[in-house]
């Protein structure tokens, strides 16, 4: 173990052997080729390939160094925990981490140290919400997954529901008798049972507020244990996006369709 540790530490210290490494990640080079990419003398882009290769990490076949398959492991899993760590330390600086599901089958911390995070703040309060409201407004299939339904976003997809659009909604009964109880969501609502474009699904309980965005981009509410909104991430990394829509589609499989009387 403390052997592994210290070839880590050799290449988590190193910038420039860090930084061959993720080069022949992307293809073979030659010892010139690097030099250049590392900006850095031929004596240390010699130095820095003679300890990859000792480590058996890197190969050279010629005039070619190419990376091994250990050398693929070790860099991947490196940018894994050095994206996940970084993604970590992002939202525990914000108070958000306790807030994420980070026991969820499939879900990867380190996938959203790209988004874009979203918090209230006392001059723009009302920042997330809009956030919120710019995914639905833009896109042309919508899947929205949710416990709490925003009365804002609910408008937004009221306005745009004759559209061309595609939008499915899964929430739970208690959204649905929340937005009944009030004269003008449940206007929306009824509305919203008659639109070809809309269909509305029940679940009995749903630990979410994820929308799907296209197919290829991932809107992401962060709410604490009191039910009060506390971020909404923008994300369009491909692990959030195949992890948004493996749980999106292992709710709609189990979800029932909302029926109006159930709720009007």
């Amino acid at each position: 173990m403390d052997g592994v540790v210290d070839e880590l530490r050799s290449l988590i210290t190193s910038p420039n052997r860090l930084a061959a490494l993720r080069a022949l990640d992307e293809g073979p080079a030659t010892a010139s080729e690097l030099q250049a990419t590392l900006d850095t003398s031929r004596s240390t882009a010699w130095r820095v390939m003679k300890s990859l290769t000792e480590r058996e990490w890197v190969s050279k076949t010629g005039e070619h160094y190419e990376i091994t398959p250990l050398g693929v492991v070790v860099v991947e899993q490196l940018q894994t925990a050095v994206s996940t760590v970084e993604a970590a330390t992002t939202f525990a600086e914000a108070d958000l981490l306790q807030w994420l599901p980070l026991d969820d089958p499939g879900f990867r911390l380190g996938a959203l140290a790209s988004a874009t995070v979203v918090t209230p703040t006392p001059s723009d309060p009302q920042a997330p919400l809009r956030l919120a409201v710019s995914h639905v407004e833009s896109a042309d299939r919508i899947r929205i997954l949710t416990h709490a339904a925003s009365p804002d976003v609910l408008a937004t997809v009221h306005r745009r529901r004759n559209d061309d659009v595609d939008v499915e909604v899964i929430m739970t009964d208690g959204a649905y008798e929340a937005m009944a109880r009030s004269e003008k969501t449940a206007g929306q609502l009824a509305d919203l049972f008659d639109a070809p474009n809309v269909s509305l699904y029940r679940y009995e309980r749903v630990p979410y507020v994820l929308s799907i965005l296209d197919a290829d981009r991932v809107g992401m509410g962060v709410v604490d244990d009191h039910g009060r909104p506390r971020a909404v991430l923008d994300a369009e990394a491909d692990a959030v996006v195949d992890w948004a829509h493996s749980t999106y589609t292992r709710y709609r499989t189990e979800s029932t369709p909302a029926e109006r009387d159930a709720f009007l």
